[in-house]
């Protein structure tokens, strides 16, 4: 028997659900599709429900609409912000509308989007010839760009990450690769988060919603994705890194002598950022934007606020530094000699814009490790150890409590784990049980009290 388009009955026969390989496999997506021809278009709409009579009710209301009203209108209506779906996005379709539509700030999303680019590169083998800078950086992610995202499956991600931590040559370079891996794991899911996909995809391993925390949400994008990359992908857990002075190279005794002696006269910009980074504690990323003003010479303390130019890296970021009188006194003639509104001059005085990823003391910063190195610093970020360095000193002196205070950190136990050294040694007092005993007799007698 045929039924008529304006029946329920006829649209319970015409809808799908689409297909697509995950796996190995080709499955069906969790919601049904309806195909309807208007004036020489065919047009698919997802009717976001796998429920096939509601389905079916969808589908005919959507015929029904298009004949009345057009092609535009239903289009408008039925389909996200009136958008043509994209059921087989590339990577560069996908980082596009996560640039233009997930609310990230510019720094995490440019970190996000080079950690997935590599990815993406090394686990579906693009083929990458020629240099890596300029011009040949961005032929290679063009390159990466034209992978669909269909193509990055869970079983690739894990196939890549085996051979990337097996190619280590010893224990130690294989920590480091693992925690590389981490890192680009960590970074690239994050893209794939509810939070971010919200009004990125219309699908989503099958589904037309996602759970975000405690609150599944609809999503209301334009890009279908087909399965979720990182499913069943676990990070391997690594032996927390605790700052270590000596392994590290840091004898800042040592260091401050040639610091005055090498720096302060000659390279006096790289002084200022050894002073801030081994006396106040700050991290880059607060040396490159600290300006004078942020400096309260009176009262003896800097101050970390966002700023036209700055995020903070948390909220918990934000809040003073105290300094002592000496530092004070080093800053305050470093002061006289400056001709920038900010702390640490650069080349490009009046330049305060800079690209996402990248300091404006950049080549400075640089400079200062290579200084360190030389002074026998092994650490893999030096500056970053001699943040750690003020932070174990503070620790030392005042306890842990103020320390995690003075770095600023949102949780003292990444200043327990991390950052602090413990210097002071403790230990049990065996004296009463292993000590030599004065008169052995006399304590069997019980007449040594």
């Amino acid at each position: 028997m045929k039924f008529t388009k304006d029946s329920l009955r006829y649209w319970e026969n015409q809808i799908f659900k689409n297909k697509y390989k995950y796996k190995g496999k080709v499955r069906n997506s969790g919601t049904y599709c309806s195909k309807i021809m208007y004036e020489g278009k065919r047009v698919t709409f997802n009717l976001k429900t796998g429920n096939k009579a509601k389905a079916a009710v969808l589908a005919k209301e959507i015929y029904l609409h298009i004949q009345l009203n057009g092609y535009e209108e239903t289009v408008k209506k039925y389909k996200s912000n009136g958008e043509k779906k994209n059921e087989s996005p590339t990577v560069g379709a996908f980082l596009k509308e996560i640039r233009d539509k997930a609310n990230l700030r510019a720094e995490t999303l440019y970190t996000y989007e080079k950690k997935f680019r590599r990815l993406v590169a090394e686990a579906c083998g693009v083929k990458i010839s020629g240099p890596r800078v300029g011009s040949g950086n961005q032929a290679i992610k063009e390159k990466v760009h034209e992978v669909k995202l269909s193509d990055l499956t869970p079983t690739k991600v894990a196939a890549w990450k085996k051979k990337f931590v097996s190619e280590a040559v010893d224990q130690e370079e294989k920590l480091r690769k693992i925690n590389t891996v981490n890192s680009i794991i960590r970074n690239s899911r994050s893209l794939f988060t509810a939070k971010n996909l919200i009004f990125v995809a219309s699908e989503f391993n099958g589904s037309a919603s996602m759970k975000d925390q405690a609150t599944t949400r609809k999503l209301k994008g334009n890009l279908v994705i087909p399965h979720d990359p990182f499913e069943d992908i676990i990070l391997d857990t690594l032996p927390i890194r605790k700052y270590d002075s000596e392994k590290q190279g840091i004898n800042l005794v040592k260091i401050f002598k040639a610091a005055r002696d090498e720096l302060k006269e000659q390279l006096s910009e790289l002084y200022k950022v050894f002073l801030l980074s081994s006396c106040a504690g700050l991290r880059r990323s607060e040396i490159d934007w600290l300006r004078w003003e942020n400096i309260d010479f009176e009262q003896s303390k800097l101050s970390i606020q966002v700023s036209e130019e700055y995020q903070l890296k948390t909220n918990t970021s934000a809040g003073y530094v105290n300094i002592d009188d000496h530092l004070v006194k080093e800053l305050k003639i470093l002061k006289d000699d400056s001709m920038s509104k900010f702390v640490v001059m650069t080349n490009d005085i009046g330049v305060v814009g800079r690209k996402p990823g990248s300091y404006r003391c950049g080549y400075l910063f640089k400079q200062l490790c290579t200084w360190l190195r030389g002074q026998g610093v092994k650490a893999q970020k030096p500056i970053h150890s001699l943040r750690q360095e003020a932070i174990s000193r503070i620790n030392e002196v005042y306890g842990i409590h103020a320390a995690s205070s003075f770095a600023r950190h949102s949780d003292i136990r990444i200043t327990s784990q991390v950052y602090v050294e413990n210097r002071k040694k403790t230990v049990i007092d065996t004296s009463e049980f292993l000590g030599d005993s004065e008169d052995e007799d006399s304590i069997k007698d019980g007449t040594n009290n």
